[in-house]
């Protein structure tokens, strides 16, 4: 019976005489390539599967060796030592930190931005209707209610999000598929607006 790769399950792959570490998800029909530097893992490619099959041994073999430059590399898989599993384990919790500490900072960016444009706009819109420049007091005027609204929102949603990825495991935040993300995200519009982004689809 031909081998099937386990999801959730880091692999080392042998490429010709170079080491790198395979990470299976979505049923092991998504898997991420990474060259270990030191205690730390670096991307290098996505592999997603395009047919429908299971995750045989030798189908990420081929997958593998279509993804690299040489041509018809020789390609090996194996369970990786424990002591990489333990330091991949390490290395998602460090990266799991460091997109939820660069998402709260895009957020509370974008809200301090809002706020600038908000109070940049209240100065301009009676400036410009005193100077009598109808056009662009109109103009700013729907900046005033649209643009600051939609920085506020996103920052916020963005600050939402972080602080629900911050109660998840590593694999779910680095690994979430966008249609999760979306998901999550719809949930944050729902719980606290009260609105339900998926009833605009239908």
């Amino acid at each position: 019976m031909e081998e099937v790769l386990e999801t959730k399950r880091l692999y080392e792959v042998r490429i010709d005489q170079k080491i790198r570490y395979l990470f299976l998800t979505r049923y092991g029909r998504y898997g991420v390539l990474y060259k270990k530097n030191g205690s730390r893992f670096k991307k290098e490619k996505e592999i997603e599967m395009v047919h429908n099959t299971f995750p045989f041994y030798e189908v990420w073999v081929q997958l593998i060796r279509d993804h690299t430059f040489k041509k018809n590399p020789s390609v090996a898989i194996g369970p990786a030592l424990p002591a990489d599993h333990d330091c991949f384990i390490t290395d998602m919790e460090r990266r799991k930190k460091s997109s939820i500490r660069s998402g709260m900072l895009v957020g509370y960016g974008l809200e301090l931005l809002a706020c600038l444009i908000g109070a940049f706009l209240l100065w301009y819109v009676p400036w410009a209707l005193k100077q009598q420049f109808i056009l662009s007091f109109l103009i700013a005027l729907a900046g005033l209610i649209i643009m600051p609204a939609m920085f506020f929102v996103l920052g916020f949603l963005s600050i939402r999000l972080m602080r629900r990825w911050r109660a998840q495991n590593a694999y779910d935040v680095l690994y979430s598929s966008e249609e999760q993300t979306r998901r999550e995200i719809n949930q944050i519009i729902k719980d606290t607006f009260g609105i339900d982004p998926d009833d605009f689809d239908e």
